[in-house]
């Protein structure tokens, strides 16, 4: 489609790195955090630690089903956060 996208996977969030993922969000003009839990923790914690909460939304999936990539395609074209409940 034409846009531009990065991948941060973040292995260890005891103690948050924050220092190693802060330049990563101060660069991308948007952040979606996919997460297979339906509290988005991960983005809970991303902006308690490095900020940034206008560019971070949640893909949040939580019937133990992996995402397909039309859905990381869809989350990425649209503007607003989305759950799947199976």
């Amino acid at each position: 489609e034409g846009r531009k996208a990065g991948l941060l996977i973040i292995k260890v969030v005891k103690p948050f790195p924050a220092a190693r993922v802060k330049p990563h969000l101060e660069k991308a003009k948007e952040v979606l955090v996919v997460e297979n839990n339906g509290t988005g923790q991960l983005a809970k914690l991303l902006r308690q630690e490095v900020g940034r909460h206008e560019k971070i939304r949640s893909l949040l999936r939580y019937d133990g089903v992996p995402f397909t990539v039309q859905q990381i395609v869809e989350a990425v074209q649209g503007e607003k956060e989305a759950v799947y409940s199976g």
